[in-house]
């Protein structure tokens, strides 16, 4: 986790002017890391269907609350690699069951293995830092993978400046990619 927190601050620092990062699914406890770090080169967070965990929790209490996922008895661990991966029969009722069929083809080949580090790593963030940047949440009203109940539970507990909601899978970059692209643009206007 710290050597993709720490990769994504120095892309940014890279960049001139502030930036919009944009967490999905596991992801929004990156970008929350990523804005602890960087509050001041950080416009706004969208988190999309995200995992957005208050300071001292961890991914996996989260998701240990959201019983009504179907995801967790597909997950294979490796602990020789201290990382785990998703078994590709649960993708489509899981992930993409929204989607175009080709879309579940289409991740055998971009997921991988994530480090379990991630789901167990406790978020450092301070009221100064990550809380002086602007949060926008993007709930999916169908996914399957990060449910309503627990979307909306971390929103509640960590509220974000506005919630959009989408009735889609936890994919909606590929179900409905323009609706998603307008909320997009909506928000960077804000």
């Amino acid at each position: 986790m710290a050597t993709t927190v720490q990769s994504i601050c120095d892309l940014i620092d890279r960049i001139e002017g502030k930036v919009i990062l944009v967490g999905h699914s596991k992801n929004g406890i990156m970008i929350s890391q990523v804005a602890e770090y960087r509050p001041e080169k950080i416009e706004k967070l969208i988190y999309l269907a995200a995992y957005l965990i208050p300071n001292g929790k961890t991914q996996g209490e989260y998701s240990a609350q959201d019983t009504n996922g179907v995801l967790k008895p597909y997950v294979t661990r490796y602990p020789e690699s201290n990382s785990h991966t998703l078994q590709e029969e649960i993708y489509q009722e899981g992930l993409y069951h929204d989607c175009d069929e080709h879309i579940p083809e289409l991740a055998k080949r971009l997921l991988s293995h994530e480090p379990v580090e991630s789901g167990i790593m406790p978020l450092q963030l301070t009221e100064e830092n990550y809380g002086s940047v602007r949060r926008f949440y993007i709930e999916c009203t169908e996914d399957r993978a990060v449910t309503p109940f627990i979307q909306r539970k971390m929103y509640t507990e960590t509220p974000c400046e506005k919630v959009y909601s989408m009735p889609t899978s936890h994919s909606p970059f590929f179900s409905r990619p323009q609706e998603l692209t307008d909320i997009f643009c909506e928000i960077a206007t804000l």
